[in-house]
């Protein structure tokens, strides 16, 4: 059982997906986009959410810092 209503577990699942998905890609302008297009399909599923958008900006930074060889 949980506390937290089915509609925000689903964005958390997604944002976590997203993590998943593309923490090992490479830095291309392409994988980029893919991950930005995918991002933005969350962001409107949220209903366009200021604190989602910063959650998946969170996400690229911190695939971003792996890319630059930095740890978390």
């Amino acid at each position: 059982m949980t506390n937290v209503p089915q509609n925000i577990r689903n964005i958390w699942t997604d944002i976590y997906k997203l993590f998943d998905m593309f923490y090992p890609m490479r830095n291309t302008e392409d994988d980029w986009n893919r991950f930005w297009a995918e991002g933005k399909r969350i962001w409107e599923n949220s209903g366009k959410s200021h604190r989602v958008m910063e959650a998946i900006s969170l996400v690229s930074d911190v695939i971003a810092d792996r890319m630059k060889g930095e740890t978390v």
